[in-house]
């Protein structure tokens, strides 16, 4: 799921270390953390676990979560 810089509470992408800015893009995982679109897309290739939580987003994914 996407959604914009104004609806996340944190102010840095955990990927990247680079701050949000107003109106930029971000990714929602099911576990409800945000990243940038490119960073959580990259890291979802290599990873298939959120870089905060551990979260696993296959077997998310599986039972119908969204990615």
């Amino acid at each position: 799921m996407k959604v914009s810089y104004a609806m996340s509470t944190i102010s840095e992408c955990c990927i990247c270390l680079s701050p949000y800015e107003d109106g930029v893009e971000l990714r929602e995982l099911p576990c409800n953390h945000h990243f940038h679109c490119g960073c959580i897309d990259k890291w979802l290739h290599i990873n298939a676990t959120c870089p905060l939580c551990k979260f696993n987003i296959i077997k998310s994914n599986n039972n119908g979560g969204e990615v």
